[in-house]
């Protein structure tokens, strides 16, 4: 006599899982890989801009350049966040 049972909601529960382990991955890994030198960035040309009074270089290309790394890492810094709040969203 063969016995058949239907498995299909113990694989929907475990893709389920699958998914959630994944998005949390993910979410860890751009909060790590991501997070952190950009946060290295934002610091560093925040401390330059404190420190360009000391600087031999033309001050207002120095200045210019400066705000330009600052403005797109904190554009960037902004995406990141926004896309970790979309995974968490996502998984709840």
């Amino acid at each position: 006599m063969l016995i058949m049972r239907d498995v299909t909601a113990s694989l929907t529960d475990y893709q389920i899982k699958m998914h959630s382990h994944f998005m949390d991955m993910v979410t860890a890994t751009i909060s790590h890989d991501l997070k952190t030198p950009l946060n290295a960035i934002l610091g560093v040309t925040k401390m330059m801009g404190i420190q360009k009074a000391s600087c031999r270089c033309n001050s207002h290309d120095y200045s210019k350049s400066l705000k330009i790394v600052i403005n797109s890492a904190s554009l960037l810094n902004s995406l990141v966040d926004d896309l970790i709040d979309l995974f968490k969203i996502r998984s709840g």
